[in-house]
Formats: structure tokens, sequence, C-alpha cells
């Protein structure tokens, strides 16, 4: 199963079920998209911490950027 796919089960079959507040919602989709722009969608077996430490590492210098 890819990333991708498995965000968007997780948020139909748990956090939309439990009643979680939109903007959540939104958030989980943007940061999933984000990781499969930055390393790939890639098969949940097949992400590294390497491709965890990229994304963190973009991530950080996207928000640094973000406030200047």
């Amino acid at each position: 199963m890819f990333l991708s796919e498995a965000v968007e089960r997780y948020i139909i079959e748990y956090l939309i079920i439990k009643g979680v507040d939109e903007n959540q919602i939104i958030h989980y989709r943007s940061m999933s998209r984000l990781f499969c722009e930055i390393v790939g969608d890639k098969n949940l077996n097949n992400i590294t911490l390497e491709d965890v430490a990229e994304f963190q590492n973009k991530l950080h210098y996207v928000e640094k950027n973000r406030c200047n």
C-alpha cells in the first residue's frame, strides 16, 4: 500500500468517523501530499529513515524561509 492511499484510508476510516476537526484533516492531507512531492509516493514498506530525514530537513528549510 502506498503512503497516499494509507493516509486517505486513515482519514476516512478513523478521523472522519471519529469526527475530527476539518482543519486537522486538511493538515494530514497537505502533509501527505508534501511528503509525496519531496520523497515520492512510496510503498509503506519502502519508506526509510533517510526519506523521513529528507522530508524533515526540507520542511524545516521551507518553514525557516517562510518567516523571512
